[in-house]
């Protein structure tokens, strides 16, 4: 990872740390904050469609949406104060958020409310349940992910959730730093590690997830993109001979572009993955 992304990266995981231990209010369990003004120049970190309507999402839980293009803007209930960071709709009224602090949000009505899902402190629990029970099948690289998992949670639920997609109101993943990686069948109300389902040898951050014509694919650190193998239903890194870090994933018409540092963009044409 570059040192300007292992530089935002540290500064995103290290933000709650700064609170005064007398007066610190876990984000988790503090609804966001309703602004009365300038929603519209309030700092956010993704925009994405819901049906007509847009839903932007970014600073301390917060979540705005417009019925006219952009000229005006609501702000949603939240119930968490949590950083937003990514946010996808796979039916006008359906939706997910997720965020700092592991977090997962849901909205059946388009946007306007918002329920917690999944947070860290979730996680951590289930995936330390997760490779306990590997563990004892005899999985050989159990011991390696329990020592990750102890790691990466020794500090409280600092993991952020950088990316989410879903195929359908009822199949999607969420995916962000050190490799975690989770996902549902059930539309958000039960969880499934997919931490060890990805070919890498150290656990990589993934800053996007997204399904393409070219599967589902994950953007990550030194020009690697995953690709969902369906029939072996494991993540296999593509190389793109870029040694940056991919932020973002957009899809064309014909062809799939990951986007990185500096400028950089990188294109694999539609009928070209292996």
């Amino acid at each position: 990872m570059s040192k300007l992304a292992c530089g935002v990266l540290t500064m995103m995981l290290a933000a709650p740390l700064f609170a005064a231990p007398d007066t610190f209010k876990d984000p988790l369990d503090v609804q966001a904050t309703m602004l009365k003004r300038r929603l519209a120049s309030t700092h956010t970190n993704a925009i994405t469609h819901a049906g007509n309507r847009l839903v932007a999402v970014g600073i301390g839980g917060l979540v705005v949406y417009s019925d006219d293009g952009g000229k005006q803007w609501l702000q949603a209930s939240v119930p968490v104060s949590s950083d937003l960071t990514d946010v996808y709709f796979p039916t006008p009224k359906t939706g997910w958020a997720v965020g700092q602090d592991g977090v997962v949000l849901h909205t059946r009505d388009g946007g306007q409310t918002w329920e917690k899902q999944l947070d860290g402190r979730a996680t951590e629990k289930l995936l330390k349940m997760h490779f306990e029970v590997l563990f004892h099948t005899g999985n050989a690289d159990a011991p390696r992910y329990q020592s990750d998992v102890q790691l990466n949670y020794a500090g409280g639920p600092e993991q952020v959730l950088l990316g989410v997609w879903f195929k359908d109101e009822q199949h999607g993943f969420v995916a962000g730093s050190f490799g975690t990686l989770l996902a549902t069948d059930d539309g958000g109300e039960t969880w499934t590690s997919w931490v060890e389902k990805v070919e890498a040898q150290t656990p990589p951050h993934y800053y996007a997830i997204r399904g393409t014509k070219l599967g589902v694919m994950m953007a990550s650190e030194q020009g690697v993109i995953f690709r969902l193998d369906p029939d072996k239903q494991r993540f296999v890194p593509m190389q793109t001979g870029y040694n940056g870090t991919f932020f973002n994933l957009l899809e064309t018409r014909d062809s799939v572009f990951a986007l990185g540092l500096r400028g950089n963009a990188y294109r694999l044409k539609t009928g070209t993955a292996t």
